[in-house]
């Protein structure tokens, strides 16, 4: 079977359109005082989800990314460095109590939580 090589980056296109969420698995969330002093969620992943995430940010370095929370997205940052740590921090502008509100729908086996690639 030959494939045409005009054919060949379709298909390289349309198979980086279509890359499906990656799904994490917390271990625990709190909302703590980021850096500047503003609440900030914290999640710390499972050691598995660790791991993938450290491949994913590697993967995507100099992208942005969206992180959801039950299809939510509730930031997007812009990767400079893979983040290998397995601890995401989610941070900026939010009415009060709604970090508290996300973190109690997180509470692990709650919220579903996931980070996806924008397409350039």
């Amino acid at each position: 079977m030959r494939i045409s090589s005009c054919l060949i980056p379709l298909l390289l296109f349309s198979a980086v359109a279509f890359a499906a969420p990656l799904e994490l698995k917390v271990a625990k969330v709190s909302v703590v005082d980021d850096s500047s002093h503003q609440k900030a969620l914290s999640l710390e992943l499972t050691p598995d989800s660790r791991d993938a995430f450290g491949a994913f940010t590697a993967e995507h370095v100099g992208q942005a990314i969206d992180l959801r929370i039950d299809g939510e997205v509730v930031m997007s940052p812009r990767l400079v460095e893979p983040i290998t740590g397995g601890l995401i921090m989610v941070s900026g502008t939010f009415e009060p109590g709604k970090l508290v509100d996300i973190g109690k729908r997180i509470i692990p086996g709650g919220a579903r939580v996931e980070v996806e690639a924008q397409q350039p």
